[in-house]
């Protein structure tokens, strides 16, 4: 038996922590009394049945002990010595009692724990780590060719006397590499062991379980905690970007606690996440909390049925282990800022512009005060963000316990100021988390976790989005503040509001504070009457609730006379303008989940099922004030107003979920694996004809590597090729709409006016029911040359059928009534992933480099589409057959550089009452005549390029360590799609918006290039028939490379670490999207709307940290 590496490093602590203690003492056997009957049984099986039935926990080099060897006994009323002595008789295995630990060694090569007296010799000393430069515990310091040798501490340190200095030392331990030493002249060696794959077993989370990652047949993609810790993002989504193939991480916002990354596995959106096994959402975890991150992408996720047709995340936290008491401290500090900066023109490009649709409007007489320096353009950007903003995270926990209490134990805390030139802006966070296992007897564990987050967030009274807004409606001409900044600035002649800058600092504030509380009780019970049977009760509460309170105060704006120094109120203070509205909106939940489980062994065969039912119940409500009528902005509650001006709201849900699940593990020899899986689930979005849903899923493997001819190969260590098939569902439809019913509206005119009341909410649709997805994939995992290289491939194609959409394309617009959702479309998507890497150890340097990429396209199989009356207009509109990811419009030809050839040209302004292209003038978008009536309409519109959703993402990691130093970074980069200039991206002057510095690349008269960036300038919204058609003209690649992640890090020495009262001490540097590589500037191509500029712009961030371990 293959003990897991954790299992095993966890039983040598425990044996060394009882040798330290008691050596040379005799231990008292235990009184417990076997009774056992094995006839032709293997030793892995006995030692199995021993550890089920007690306390006692056997750890053993699974090379050196052949577990393999059958024997047959009849044990009645025996010690466990008496015991092991019947079972150990007749083989070549010894082993050493030390209270409930039982090692496991070679009679004929065994190495005492302690090393003999030696009178002469010598003394060599030092200290073995893994290749994180953490301790080995219980690794084997042996001299070779003789008996002589011993084991490493707690803190990896070891002594050992040897017989001169040619004597040969070998470093050993399980789950890593050997490594041979000449001793020389040298007395003390710290040395760092590396990881052997094929011994470590690497545990992966999978639905309800855990299972080896060599047996797993599904496509599951995984992560370790350790691994996204130094990552300086906010959240956790933003951490995973191009970490795992076919996981897409795109993010449109970098706005304190509103900075959460979009996750797509495989292109689809909204994954079923699942934490500790709730669902709940994560984003907000401390990432030292989390111990691994699991993504399901195929038939692995159909075990969560109905809400599992777009993948799943399981999220798993850390947990303690017997031990000392580990004491962990991390702390960060760093700046934020934009990833891109737009330019927006100064004063004198502004009246440029002016002047090329309204000649004249700006003479030399208003240019001057700008070119002499007498005054200043003003940068409304700059005026609106500073240059960076500090961002602080902390956490400290505490982990250990003993074989009976395990505990960990965590506090986290995130200080994120925003980048806007307002102190009232900020967001902070706090987690706290209680994860304790008991083992309350031999059989029975429970386990308590405990968890709790709060965050806070401030605003001004103006939301950043309007603030976002508001800067490109901002004229470079008006100053943002005057002399005396006493004075709020009025208004320019251009904008559409207030100075918005001015109304940032008066305009009050908004606050919400969320909280969250969560608690698991897990109850685990090994039924000793009937081997490999247990049972596990799950219990979680969750509660939430958020409380905001906006408080907008009035304000007054000035006119500044600068001849006469006077300022004149322009808009007046206004108490109607107060307001203050206050909400509170709490909710809660309930799981339970109870849970047979079944795992054997016979001989060759191992089996194992799962029986799960589990129930999920819901409820919250929302109450909201609002009032208008304040005395005064002095007093920011209710009470200080009348009851002339509000307004109050609310409502309360409840919601439901029932669901059965099973699974069926079967694997021969380790060799050949198959498993089965159902789900019967019950939505209340669904009457009761269709309510609930069946979801089965299938798959195989084979570890070809374990086959003869392949097992003792010095090419390939690890070869499995796996398939699977298997379906999910999805109910994203509103409760009730199975039935009729009711809502309040002003549905009805009655005599010529609205008449407010009861109106019919639309028609019913008793037969709805589930979206089914089902996922086929088969893949390969590989290992080459002891891992240095090794990859994944998948290829898999998803049908979705039945999907809810409403037949308003198919009946008439005359029908009339609202119209229910229906099980109408279906979608088909094919895509493939591909990982390969390559990682290698040279002496004191280590390097692991990999790269991934993820291919996935969709098209709708069916859609609701009207009658298409000739085959023309249905190869132009029809949906069904098509892609899903493209974009329609105009192909562009450049621009037209003199009215003969527009004169020459298809009509392309529509009004030929006034001749052809009477509107037209040189510098305008020339189209295409697509189908060549002489006509540019919406005939000639046709597939000019894709949708905004990316269809190719890659990642690339780069690793290296050497010696005490190490490095990484992580590159993400996708293509496929595009991204669309539009409104204030495509009109200099829309809606009065401040025109941005890339339009002074545009065609005049001065510049005839038919290929220039931009059109001539027109007017606010002028000219629409040939600026705002959708075309190729404003359509941008969307492709982008952009560097993640990069790291850079430092680990004292261990024995300096040690000196100091430390297990360990780390100092390192990070960045977070600090370089990108596009065509889209000035905007970011993860923002969906990045043709506008309106978001809150993305982060970059540098952070210094300092991990320290005690």
């Amino acid at each position: 038996m293959k003990l897991r590496l954790l299992f095993i490093r966890l039983k040598v602590v425990l044996l060394l922590l009882i040798v330290s203690q008691f050596a040379g003492a005799a231990e008292k056997p235990e009184t417990q009394q076997f009774n056992f009957n094995f006839t032709n049984t293997t030793l892995e099986v006995v030692f199995e049945e021993i550890e089920s039935t007690s306390s006692y926990r056997f750890f053993y080099n699974p090379d050196a002990i052949n577990t393999s060897e059958r024997i047959s006994i009849n044990a009645q009323n025996l010690d466990i010595n008496s015991l092991m002595d019947k079972v150990l008789m007749g083989t070549d295995i010894g082993y050493h009692l030390q209270k409930h630990q039982i090692a496991l060694y070679e009679k004929s090569t065994a190495i005492p724990v302690e090393q003999e007296e030696q009178d002469t010799g010598i003394l060599i000393e030092g200290r073995v780590t893994d290749e994180n430069q953490m301790p080995i515990v219980g690794a084997s310091i042996i001299e070779k060719g003789t008996f002589n040798g011993i084991v490493t501490q707690f803190d990896g340190q070891f002594k050992l006397k040897v017989k001169d200095a040619d004597a040969e030392i070998e470093i050993s331990s399980i789950g890593y590499f050997s490594q041979t030493l000449k001793v020389g002249s040298q007395t003390k060696f710290d040395v760092s062991l590396q990881e052997d794959v094929e011994q470590l077993e690497e545990v992966i989370v999978v639905g309800y379980s855990t299972q080896k990652k060599e047996n797993v047949t599904g496509s599951v993609a995984a992560v370790k905690g350790d691994d996204i810790v130094d990552v300086p993002a906010t959240t956790i989504s933003n951490s995973l970007a191009g970490r795992m193939p076919g996981v897409i991480v795109t993010n449109s916002s970098g706005a304190p606690g509103a900075d959460e990354a979009t996750i797509r596995i495989r292109g689809f959106d909204n994954p079923l996440v699942i934490v500790d096994g709730v669902e709940t959402e994560f984003n907000r975890l401390d990432p030292n909390d989390i111990a691994s991150i699991s993504v399901l992408k195929d038939a692995s996720a159909a075990i969560y049925g109905a809400r599992a047709g777009n993948g799943v995340i399981l999220v798993t936290t850390k947990r303690g282990q017997a031990g000392k008491t580990t004491v962990k401290l991390s702390t960060s500090y760093g700046a934020q800022s934009s990833i891109i900066r737009p330019e927006y023109v100064n004063a004198t490009q502004y009246m440029d512009l002016v002047n090329d649709y309204a000649p004249g409007t700006y003479l030399d007489d208003d240019y001057s005060p700008y070119l002499n320096g007498q005054k200043q353009s003003t940068d409304w950007y700059g005026e609106t963000f500073r240059d960076s903003a500090p961002i602080f995270r902390g956490n400290v926990n505490v982990s250990g316990g003993s074989e009976k209490v395990r505990y960990f134990l965590s506090y986290g805390y995130m200080d994120q100021a925003s980048i806007l030139q307002s102190n009232a802006t900020n967001y902070n966070q706090h987690n706290i988390r209680s994860n304790i296992n008991v083992n309350l007897t031999n059989n029975l564990e429970l386990r308590l976790d405990l968890a709790y987050r709060q965050e806070n967030r401030m605003e001004p009274g103006v939301s950043l989005g309007e603030i976002m807004t508001l800067t490109s409606f901002s004229n470079p001409m008006v100053p943002a503040y005057y002399p005396d900044r006493s004075y709020p600035v009025d208004n320019g002649s251009n904008l559409i509001g207030p100075n918005f800058v001015s109304r940032r600092d008066v305009s009050g504030y908004n606050k919400n504070d969320y909280g969250n509380t969560s608690a698991n009780v897990v109850l685990n019970y090994k039924m000793p009457f009937l081997k490999g049977m247990s049972a596990k009760a799950f219990f979680n509460y969750t509660a939430w609730d958020t409380r905001g309170k906006h408080w907008q105060t009035d304000y007054s704006f000035y006119h500044y006379d600068e001849s006469s120094d006077i300022y004149s109120e322009i808009v007046a203070k206004d108490i109607s303008q107060i307001t203050l509205t206050e909400s509170y909106n709490q909710g809660k939940s309930i799981t339970s989940q109870f849970f047979l489980n079944y795992d054997k062994t016979f001989g060759d065969h191992t089996i194992g099922a799962l029986l799960l039912g589990e129930f999920i119940s819901s409820d919250g409500s929302f109450v909201g004030a609002t009032r208008g009528s304040f005395i005064s902005s002095a007093v920011d509650q209710m009470y200080a107003s009348s009851t002339e001006r509000q307004n109050t709201e609310g409502f309360a849900w409840q919601d439901g979920r029932a669901s059965f699940v099973g699974r069926l593990n079967y694997n021969y020899k380790e060799k050949y694996l198959a498993e089965a899986t159902f789900r019967y689930d019950a939505s209340p979005r669904f009457s009761e004809d269709h309510r609930w849903g069946l979801f089965p899923s299938f798959s195989l493997g084979w570890r070809i590597s374990e086959e003869n001819f392949l097992k003792n190969s010095e090419i390939v260590d690890n070869l499995k090729v796996r398939a699977s098939v298997g379906k999910s569902g999805y109910d994203g439809i509103g409760n009730f709409n199975y039935l009729t019913g009711y809502i309040y509206g002003d549905a009805y005119v009655v005599n010529g006016s609205p008449t407010a009341g009861l109106v019919t909410k639309g028609m019913a649709n008793p037969k709805a029911t589930w979206e089914t997805m089902t996922m086929y994939n088969v893949g390969v995992d590989f290992g080459l040359f002891k891992g240095i290289i090794y990859g994944e491939f998948d290829a898999f194609m998803r049908t979705r059928e039945d999907i809810l959409g409403k037949r308003d394309q198919s009946l008439p617009s005359t029908f009339g009534a609202y119209l229910p959702d229906e099980n109408i479309n279906s979608q088909v998507a094919q895509g493939f992933e591909l990982l390969l890497g390559h990682k290698k150890t040279i002496k004191n340097f280590k390097y692991d480099i990999s790269g991934n990429v993820s291919v996935s396209k969709s098209k709708w199989d069916h859609y609701d589409e009207p009658e298409y009356l000739d085959d023309e207009t249905r190869a132009r509109y029809q949906q069904s057959g098509q892609y899903v990811n493209r974009y329609f419009g105009y192909k562009a030809l450049g621009l037209f550089t003199s009215d003969e050839e527009i004169k020459g040209w298809a009509d392309q302004d529509g009004d030929l009452n006034n001749g052809v292209n009477h509107d037209i003038q040189p510098g305008d978008i020339k189209y295409l005549d697509y189908n060549g009536d002489g006509i540019i309409n919406d005939l000639d519109k046709h597939v000019i390029g894709k949708g905004s959703i990316p269809e190719i993402f890659y990642g690339i990691n780069v690793m290296l360590q050497w010696k005490n130093f190490d490095f990484s970074m992580l590159w993400q980069g996708a293509s496929g799609f595009n991204v669309v200039f539009s409104q204030e991206a495509q009109q200099p002057f829309y809606n009065k918006a401040t025109p941005l510095a890339m339009f002074m690349d545009r065609w005049t008269e001065d510049n005839n290039d038919p290929n220039a960036k931009f059109p001539r300038t027109v007017a606010n919204s002028g000219n629409p028939n040939n600026y705002d058609k959708e075309s190729s003209f404003w359509l941008q690649d969307g492709s982008y490379f952009r560097l993640k992640n990069v790291s850079l890090g430092y680990s004292l020495p261990t024995r300096i670490a040690n000196k100091i009262g430390m297990e360990n001490l780390r100092a390192s540097v990070s960045g977070l999207n600090l370089f990108t590589f596009t065509d889209v500037y000035p905007f970011d191509p993860e923002t969906p709307t990045g043709g506008r500029g309106w978001d809150y712009p993305q982060q970059k961030t540098v952070m210094m940290k300092l991990d320290l371990t005690f």
